[in-house]
Formats: structure tokens, sequence, C-alpha cells
């Protein structure tokens, strides 16, 4: 139980390896946070336990091809994962669950110091459980100056969305085209909030297809 620093390429592989954040899993290596600030690291079958963010990837210049997968992240406060300035970054297979207040599952962020910042990222086959409850977005692309293109949003469930401040399960700002937000499978009962959200500076192509959303 610790926090640890990945500043170089690295493949980081815990005893579930391979195994998905919501499957049936063996005994669990448990760490504190994980702070990337590398291209090209693998995350792979670990959980975490620490009442903040969790994992952290920061690039003081834009990152590129960083993979969380196969995770389980619990017990969260703020953003439990967030991201900033890391494009093509694979996220997932992984579990979020039992948020605390106020917090936000997972927010990739770039802005206009880095163009392209969030380019190429794919958010796939998680599993989110009441993960967002501060109004905000459980899969939160804040990417406005960057214009940002080709993010993609596909095969989630969200289960329990549920909030009265505008939580929605995903939404997009600064994405400039190519836009994906398919085959995802989200319920709940929020009393005000979307499915899919643009808030700000969103231009060119968005595929929004074959989604189930019931609730609300």
């Amino acid at each position: 139980a610790e926090s640890v620093a990945i500043n170089h390429t690295l493949t980081l592989n815990g005893p579930n390896v391979g195994t998905s954040g919501n499957g049936v899993r063996g005994a669990e290596a448990i760490v504190n946070d994980i702070n990337i600030t590398a291209s090209a690291v693998t995350v792979d079958g670990f959980s975490f336990a620490n009442p903040g963010v969790q994992m952290n990837i920061n690039g003081a210049t834009k990152l590129s091809g960083v993979k969380v997968q196969n995770n389980i992240f619990s017990g969260y406060g703020s953003v439990g994962f967030p991201t900033y300035n890391a494009g093509n970054l694979s996220v997932t297979r992984n579990l979020f669950k039992l948020p605390l207040a106020n917090t936000e599952a997972m927010q990739i962020k770039a802005d206009s110091s880095t163009l392209g910042g969030c380019n190429g990222t794919v958010v796939s086959n998680n599993v989110l459980t009441t993960a967002s409850n501060n109004g905000g977005a459980d899969i939160n692309f804040t990417c406005t100056g960057s214009n940002s293109t080709g993010v993609t949003v596909s095969g989630n469930t969200d289960t329990g969305l549920a909030d009265s401040n505008g939580t929605s399960f995903t939404a997009f700002s600064g994405v400039t085209g190519g836009i994906v937000v398919s085959n995802n499978h989200v319920t709940g009962t929020p009393t005000s909030g979307s499915a899919v959200y643009f808030f700000g500076s969103v231009s060119g192509s968005a595929l929004i297809d074959s989604n189930q959303i019931t609730g609300g």
C-alpha cells in the first residue's frame, strides 16, 4: 500500500493481469495510487484504495500510448482517475465503484498548451457503478482549446447514474471531430443531466450509435 511514480516506459502487471476489473479475480495487489509521467506505460491487474486520486497521468509534454486495463478503482474522491496531455490513451476493462461524495470517475484533460492532447483516446468496456455524483460526468473529456480529435467511448456499462446536479455518463469539450459513442449501456435515475453532453468547443463529426439508455 504505497504511492508509485512511473517516469519511464514500463509494463506493470499485477496478480490479476488480463482479468477484467468486473471479472472473477484472485487475491488483489492493493496500491494507494500511481502517478505516470511517461509514454508507453501499461498498468494491468491492480486494485486501488486511496480516498482521493488513485491514478494520475500527467504530461509536461504530450504523452502517448498509456494503457490502463483490468484494474479496480474503489473508494476514490475528487476525481478518481485524472489525465492531462495524454493522447492515444487506452482505458479498458476497469471497474469503478464506491466513490466518495462530490466525486467524478475519470477526467481526460488537455488545453491550448498542447494541441491534440486528447487525440485518439479510447475508453472501452469499463464498468462504472454509481461512479459520478458531483454534477460532472463519469467519462469527462475536458479538452478545451486543444483541438483534439478521434476520441471513442464504447462498450461501457454505467449502472446507478443518479444525481440532481446535472450528472452525465460522458461529456465532451474541445473535441473537433471524430467523436464516437457506441454500444454503451447506461441505467439510472438522474433528475437532471444528460447521458451524452457537449459543453463547449465541440465541432466536426460525432457518431452516437447503438447505445442503451434507460431511467431518468
